[in-house]
């Protein structure tokens, strides 16, 4: 329902089935980690999920999610948080598998890469402690949440926006009473607990975050320790790797250059011998993209 320039929802249902519908939708899915996780991945042929408990909004439930932003402007905050990088040591690294990357994915090898996930007992990719269980992935677009007041004047609300598609929502309102400069809910509010994955506090709502999330509460057994989703080795030809604001790149020699200079072949030479990646698939981040940060705030 449109209602005073916004979109409402009547239901938490509504809420997840547009964020479902919307996560799959976009052209292009980031994530931003280290070398030496790439790496892993590479060798692995698997990318592993982190526990939900362990992730910024800490989500207390048997749910295991890899987080992406949509957004294709670099931003410095994510870099920091997620890839290793110091601002203040700008191209510095102790060692090639600490300097971040940023992983591009397109929406097409996106959708096919993430579609279930494999259950272990150990907390590594072991044959031996794989349960032999498959369950489907999620991929969904993650809403906020923000109960209480705030300077703004919202109270209680639950909001979404994102920076590819036209609309921008704003809780369970009563149409008669939704107006641009007065939103006053009348809905009660859930409780957080009750939020699945797709939800998240609005502290952070910059990132314009994507989500692959694996619930496991339906499971009748023990949390398992582990859970990784295959990816078959052509797709990661598909994929982009973008390196951190003060490093440079030769695509040549597959040197990357900082304070000091390394080589992809050191930490890469078996996906390179056998075709798994390419050098030109390194880039250097733009220069006019090195210092958007806050880029996609909510205004």
């Amino acid at each position: 329902m449109r209602s005073g320039g916004f979109f409402t929802f009547e239901n938490l249902e509504q809420w997840e089935k547009t964020l479902w519908k919307n996560g799959g939708s976009h052209k292009m899915y980031y994530h931003y980690t280290t070398l030496e996780a790439l790496s892993k991945m590479l060798s692995s042929a698997s990318w592993k999920m982190t526990k939900a408990d362990k992730i910024n909004d800490r989500y207390e439930a048997p749910v295991h999610v890899i987080s992406f932003t949509t957004s294709s402007l670099s931003s410095t905050g994510m870099w920091k948080q997620y890839a290793n990088w110091n601002d203040r040591k700008c191209g510095v690294a102790s060692s090639i598998g600490k300097i971040g990357v940023r992983i591009g994915i397109p929406s097409k090898v996106f959708k096919n890469l993430f579609t279930t996930c494999d259950i272990y007992r150990g907390p590594e990719l072991d044959p031996r402690k794989a349960i032999g269980l498959s369950i489907p992935a999620v991929i969904t677009d993650v809403a906020y949440w923000h109960f209480g007041s705030n300077p703004q004047g919202f109270n209680d609300m639950l909001f979404y926006r994102n920076y590819e598609f036209p609309f921008y929502a704003l809780g369970l309102y009563d149409e008669t009473t939704l107006e641009r400069r007065t939103q006053k809910a009348v809905w009660q509010r859930p409780d957080p607990r009750d939020l699945k994955p797709c939800f998240k506090q609005a502290i952070w709502r910059g990132e314009n975050e994507c989500r692959v999330y694996c619930d496991l509460r339906n499971l009748e057994m023990r949390t398992p320790k582990a859970v990784f989703i295959s990816i078959k080795k052509e797709a990661f030809r598909g994929m982009e790797f973008i390196l951190p604001p003060g490093f440079a790149y030769n695509a040549e020699s597959g040197c990357i250059i900082g304070k000091k200079m390394w080589n992809l072949n050191d930490l890469f030479s078996q996906a390179l011998e056998e075709g798994i990646i390419a050098l030109s698939q390194f880039k250097a981040l733009p220069q006019q993209e090195t210092w958007a940060e806050n880029n996609n705030r909510v205004k």
